[in-house]
């Protein structure tokens, strides 16, 4: 809900920052791991799976909020709305 009610504009205004930041990221865990399956827990928009997916890894998302699933990549085929217990 809260992103209908627009607490979370910012943070979708602000994409090209997110997409540095989550680049320097993936930096960090690339010196461990090359390639492989990424699963982002509460991926929001979906920032961090775009970055993942264009490195070659094969990506999975969970997200609670409806409104911010809608705003992820197409690209990304794996994207369940709910919570890991469900």
């Amino acid at each position: 809900e809260s992103y209908k009610d627009g607490i979370y504009k910012t943070y979708l205004e602000e994409e090209n920052i997110r997409q540095k930041v989550n680049q320097r990221r993936f930096q960090d865990i690339s010196k461990y791991l090359s390639n492989g399956t990424h699963l982002d827990v509460g991926c929001s928009a979906g920032y961090f799976l775009d970055v993942a997916f264009d490195k070659g890894f094969s990506t999975y998302g969970v997200e609670l909020s409806e409104e911010s699933i809608k705003k992820i990549n197409p690209k990304h085929k794996n994207i369940f709305q709910g919570s890991l217990e469900n």
